[in-house]
C-alpha cells in the first residue's frame, strides 16, 4: 500500500466510512508532515518516515488517548524536533491524551506534564514533573564565558560544593527554587556572564533515584 493507502485503511478498521477516512488521512498526514511520499509505498520508506506514517494512523480517528512507544526511533535531528513539537501539541490543538514510553528522558521533559516511573511492574513514581522535581535538591550547571577557575573559586568560598564536567560546565546542587543568588554572586563579584542551565538531567536523576529507593526497599 501506499502512505496514504494504508492511513486511510486504518482508518475504516476504527469503523469510519471510506470517504471520510481517506479525507482524514490527507489531513493527519499533512500534520505529521508526509507530502508527496505519502504516495509512495510503505515498503519503500526510511525508518523515519515509518515513525511519521504510524503517528498518522494512530491519530486518523481521533482517539481521545494515544500510546506511543519510542515515537522518535530512527529520525534524524530535523525529523526528532517535529515529531516532539506535533506531540506537544496534541492536547493542545487536538484534545488528544498521549502516553509516551521512550528511554530518551530529555525529550520526556520537553513535552510531558506528568510522569510515570515503572520498574518490575509496579508503579514507583506518578506525579506531575515540577512536584517531583521539588521533593530533591535542585541541580544547576554554569558554562562560564571566560575565568571558570574563578567560578569555581567564588563558589567554593560561598560553601557550595562544585563538580567540575568534561564539557567545561561547573554543577553545583542547591535546595533553593530560584537562581537569584547565583546572579547576585556573579554580580558581586564581578564574575563574567555565564549560561546557567537550571536542572539539565533531573527527570534522570529521578529516575534512578526511585529505582535505587525501589532495591532498597526489596532488598
Amino acid at each position: 500500500m501506499a502512505g496514504c493507502e494504508y492511513v486511510t485503511f486504518c482508518g475504516q478498521l476504527a469503523g469510519m466510512p471510506f470517504r471520510k477516512a481517506r479525507q482524514r488521512a490527507h489531513e493527519i498526514l499533512d500534520l505529521v508532515g508526509m507530502g508527496q511520499e505519502r504516495y509512495r509505498l510503505v515498503d519503500t520508506y526510511s525508518t523515519g518516515m515509518k515513525q511519521r506514517v504510524k503517528l498518522a494512523q494512530a491519530l486518523v480517528h481521533d482517539p481521545a488517548l494515544v500510546f506511543l512507544d519510542e515515537p522518535t526511533n530512527g529520525l534524524d535531528p530535523s525529523g526528532r524536533e517535529h515529531i516532539l513539537q506535533l506531540i506537544g501539541s496534541l492536547w493542545r490543538d487536538l484534545g488528544i491524551s498521549v502516553v509516551v514510553s521512550s528511554h530518551l528522558l530529555h525529550e520526556i521533559e520537553r513535552i510531558g506534564d506528568r510522569v510515570i516511573i515503572i520498574a518490575r511492574g509496579r508503579v514507583l513514581e506518578h506525579d506531575t514533573l515540577e512536584a517531583l522535581k521539588s521533593r530533591n535538591r535542585r541541580v544547576v550547571e554554569f558554562a562560564p564565558s571566560s575565568e571558570p577557575d574563578r567560578f569555581a573559586t567564588v563558589l567554593t568560598a560561598a560553601g557550595i560544593p562544585v563538580e567540575r564536567l568534561s564539557n567545561g560546565r561547573l554543577r553545583v546542587e542547591t535546595a533553593s527554587e530560584s537562581i537569584d543568588w547565583m546572579l547576585a554572586l556573579m554580580r558581586d563579584h564581578g564574575l563574567p556572564p555565564a549560561e546557567i542551565i537550571a536542572d539539565p538531567n533531573a527527570l534522570h536523576a529521578l529516575f534512578l533515584q526511585a529505582l535505587a529507593t525501589d532495591q532498597a526497599t526489596s532488598s
